[in-house]
């Protein structure tokens, strides 16, 4: 279904002359199912905030029900407690929920980033001991888009299939576009280490082609690896500062919460279940 991508790396595929089909084998598969289980599959994404919802609840309601029968406190004050308290614990369940979903979807979305850059260094070790075409015309983000287009895709495009069925149509749809704008940034980002590398040599800064010498087709080599791995090291900080400030909004009704619960309990059982 994800025609654009498709094309995009058959073209890469005959431009560099790597095959990044090769580097997709079934454990890339299966971690890649695992890494997109919350992305591809709403009742998943249900489920993670449904849960901590009825867990919530079902504890204040039994806490609140176990003191009754054992205190014999009022139980008309007990209905002052439960309503508003289930009022409360909903927003507390909701909001426990919503910060585990992001939480797991940016971790998901991270792990094929990842996997992405490990496996463009795998790409660059080849290069190097000449496993992969010796011949190939490669920069580092063709490189990056090969990955993401030949290898990475297909098998998110599997994942949703086998998770979603008929249903995968509109999500492959949908997720197109945010795989290509994810890869041309990944691909900058890559690019702009390279670009702020000092060479002795006059040869193409960001490419490695069959005129390249063997000197500095290593060492270019080399600084495509330096480059992969200060990429990580950006997504690891911007995932680090984007995370806290996507929570803060549950997490403030999560306070909110947290701190109605604490004076209904104090009103309540002062006031009434007391006496």
């Amino acid at each position: 279904m994800y025609g654009k991508i498709k094309r995009a790396g058959e073209k890469l595929i005959k431009k560099t002359g790597i095959d990044f089909n090769k580097y997709r084998d079934p454990s890339l598969d299966e971690n890649i199912n695992k890494a997109t289980c919350t992305l591809v599959t709403p009742l998943s994404l249900i489920t993670s905030v449904a849960k901590p919802v009825l867990i919530s609840i079902a504890v204040f309601n039994v806490i609140v029900m176990a003191y009754i029968a054992i205190t014999g406190a009022n139980p008309y004050g007990a209905l002052l407690l439960f309503i508003p308290g289930n009022v409360g614990n909903l927003a507390i369940g909701l909001s426990i929920g919503i910060m585990t979903t992001i939480r797991r979807f940016l971790n998901g979305t991270t792990q094929m980033l990842n996997y992405s850059l490990d496996i463009g260094k795998q790409v660059v070790k080849d290069m190097e001991e000449n496993k992969a075409n010796a011949s190939a015309t490669a920069s580092l983000a063709e490189i990056i888009q090969g990955i993401s287009y030949v290898t990475i895709a297909p098998c998110i495009e599997k994942a949703m299939k086998k998770r979603l069925g008929i249903f995968s149509i509109p999500v492959l749809v949908l997720s197109e576009p945010g795989i290509l704008h994810s890869t041309k940034y990944l691909s900058i980002a890559t690019e702009s280490f390279l670009k702020r590398t000092d060479y002795s040599d006059a040869e193409s800064e960001t490419e490695i082609t069959p005129g390249t010498s063997g000197e500095a087709r290593q060492r270019r080599l080399g600084t495509f690896v330096d480059a992969l791995e200060e990429s990580g090291q950006l997504l690891a900080s911007t995932f680090a500062c984007v995370i806290p400030k996507l929570l803060l909004p549950a997490k403030g009704i999560l306070s909110v919460a947290l701190c109605f619960e604490v004076v209904l309990f104090f009103i309540v059982f002062k006031y009434f279940l007391l006496k």
